[in-house]
């Protein structure tokens, strides 16, 4: 716990399996985490930590309006064998 505690928004930048900013940073992160695990399907997980309630399903709302439905359009077709 004390490790996370330490964590800054720099570290948080440099993670690549986290997926934040704008609508269209969101889609892009993942998009591209699809393509570099060559999955059409990811699993992702919302997490709402300290956020007031109502702020949270606005954040999943907006998700669901402007992330998801081009992430669900995108198809990944390129699998590369190591």
């Amino acid at each position: 716990l004390q490790g996370f505690r330490a964590t800054t928004m720099d570290d948080l930048k440099r993670n690549e399996r986290l997926a934040w900013g704008s609508p269209a940073e969101v889609r892009d992160a993942l998009i591209g985490l699809g393509e570099a695990l060559g999955s059409n399907v990811l699993l992702v997980q919302f997490n709402q930590g300290a956020m007031p309630h109502r702020m949270f399903m606005d954040q999943l709302q907006r998700f669901a309006r402007d992330v998801l439905p081009e992430v669900q359009r995108h198809v990944v077709t390129r699998v590369e064998v190591a």
